[in-house]
């Protein structure tokens, strides 16, 4: 599997995720963040293949990590009582 393979695998594995993937001129390579309950990607398009990549990768890191957090501390959320 060649970089651009690699890195359509990636933006499809995040498209499933429901994450919206932002390519941008901005300054610096991006980043991960989340607006009411949806996730966004923001990166560079300027950035190497390599770079690119290595963002979303990071980003699909931090996803499994933050969603399973997530998921076991809503559950142990006491409820309100009024």
């Amino acid at each position: 599997m060649n970089r651009t393979e690699q890195l359509q695998k990636l933006e499809e594995i995040l498209k499933k995720k429901s994450v919206r993937l932002i390519y941008d001129v901005i300054k610096g390579e991006g980043g991960l963040c989340r607006v009411r309950n949806q996730y966004y990607l923001i990166v560079n398009r300027n950035l190497t293949l390599e770079q690119k990549i290595s963002i979303l990768s990071k980003c699909l890191l931090v996803l499994e990590n933050t969603t399973g957090s997530n998921s076991q501390a809503s559950e142990e959320k006491p409820q309100k009582s009024n």
